[in-house]
């Protein structure tokens, strides 16, 4: 015997009339949520275009071909300089973190300080090495990176100011993952 159907149906039981077959968000749909507004990447010096306008932009950046939504993790070392504090080196890797770019950076000016501690780097290693010019890694970039690729890193407003950059896809976890100390 088969139970009585009205004895055993919830009371708010409701016939499914259609499947759910929406996929999940995509890697890029999740990390858009992690985005810094205007308003954040300004109070946390980030360089826009009203307050670095020398400085190259990604806005107009276009890969050729298909659209392909990136997502790149980057990080730049600085050395002091005569000049200040100049790029040295820029990583970047992928999200399976794959590396898709290294270089080491020719500063401009003579380094006083390599801040070998922290950057790893020494005279040797730039002796020992192939390094770019800031103006063929900007030019490397333009290859890499459009206006919708999401960068992520750590205080990257450094690393952009180091480039000379304005780029408004970041997410930042020095902004995300704040700490009282």
């Amino acid at each position: 015997n088969l139970p009585d159907p009205e004895l055993t149906t919830p009371t708010n039981f409701e016939p499914l009339t259609s499947f759910d077959d929406s996929k999940p968000p995509s890697l890029y749909e999740s990390f858009e949520k992690f985005l810094l507004s205007e308003d954040c990447l300004l109070n946390n010096g980030f360089p826009l275009a009203s307050t670095n306008p020398e400085f190259e932009s990604t806005a107009d950046w276009r890969l050729p071909g298909k659209k392909v939504d990136k997502i790149f993790a980057m990080d730049c070392e600085m050395v002091e300089t005569e000049n200040g504090s100049e790029l040295a080196r820029i990583s970047i890797v992928d999200h399976n973190y794959k590396p898709v770019y290294n270089h080491l950076v020719l500063p401009l000016a003579p380094v006083t300080n390599y801040l070998e501690e922290i950057t790893g780097l020494s005279p040797q290693t730039f002796s020992q090495f192939p390094c770019k010019t800031l103006s063929e890694v900007l030019e490397d970039l333009r290859k890499l990176i459009d206006s919708e690729t999401i960068l992520v890193g750590h205080s990257l407003e450094n690393d952009l100011i180091a480039l000379g950059l304005i780029h408004e896809k970041v997410v930042d976890t020095s902004v995300l993952f704040l700490t009282d100390s």
